[in-house]
């Protein structure tokens, strides 16, 4: 009798820790962060936005310095158009013609370059920020983390909300690589 007690003492402790164990793995640490603050957070965005102005504001000269070239050959045109020879004028109109298609070329190549870096720089800094918000996770035990923009619902503790130790990693990163 004393066995069968001992036996079935043994074996409820044991279900008890097991039962245990499996209502802590039950538990799943979830959270989120705000992929849009962080993007805009980010000192490598900013960064990027300084060189990527100043790089957009060099094409607008270029392209402002074509059109003026181009509005100063119509002035040209107009002012000696009767002076000019039929031939000549063709002459002129097909200058004219063949550098508005010059200047057309350069804007949509320049707009191409642009929306192409712009992205290129966008993916840069969302694998920055994919890769950080991963290694936090790992390192802090959350099973899942969510975009905030992806939720129907979130609650308003700061427990779950990743965003600032994200940011705050990402520069400390950022500012070392430099």
């Amino acid at each position: 009798m004393k066995i069968k007690v001992l036996t079935l003492l043994l074996v409820f402790l044991f279900l008890g820790g097991f039962i245990r164990v499996a209502k802590a793995e039950l538990v799943v640490n979830i959270a989120y962060v705000d992929v849009h603050r962080i993007f805009n957070e980010y000192n490598k965005t900013k960064d990027f936005q300084t060189m990527w102005d100043s790089q957009k504001e060099e094409a607008s000269k270029q392209i402002e310095a074509k059109k003026k070239e181009l509005e100063k050959l119509r002035e040209e045109l107009k002012s000696q158009e009767l002076l000019l020879t039929e031939e000549a004028k063709r002459q002129r109109q097909e200058e004219i013609a063949a550098k508005t298609n010059e200047l057309n070329k350069f804007i949509n190549t320049v707009s191409q370059q642009i929306n192409e870096k712009d992205e290129e720089y966008s993916n840069e800094i969302l694998k920055d920020i994919k890769l950080k918000v991963k290694e936090i996770a790992e390192r802090e035990g959350y099973r899942f983390v969510f975009y905030k923009d992806a939720l129907i619902y979130v609650t308003p503790e700061k427990q779950f909300d990743l965003t600032e130790k994200v940011i705050s990693e990402l520069n400390q990163d950022y500012k070392a690589k430099k």
